[in-house]
């Protein structure tokens, strides 16, 4: 199964890491969520996407502090 060969899966939210862990049975210790979640911004307005692109922006480099420190 994906759940077992993969070292580290990234979710945008909470909620898409308890999806991981329930429905995919992945164990949450593989699960990384940045910045704590970020809101999916789907079908808001344009300000919601730009807040969504800042968040991104601003966790991206401590996410990838954090995979690099698990491999």
């Amino acid at each position: 199964a994906i759940a077992d060969e993969t070292d580290i899966f990234v979710a945008a939210s909470v909620e898409h890491g308890v999806t991981l862990a329930f429905q995919y049975d992945v164990d949450p210790e593989k699960i990384l969520i940045p910045g704590g979640g970020i809101p999916d911004p789907f079908g808001r307005d344009l300000a919601t996407y730009k807040e969504c692109r800042d968040q991104l922006v601003e966790t991206i480099p401590q996410l990838v502090e954090d995979i690099k420190a698990l491999l």
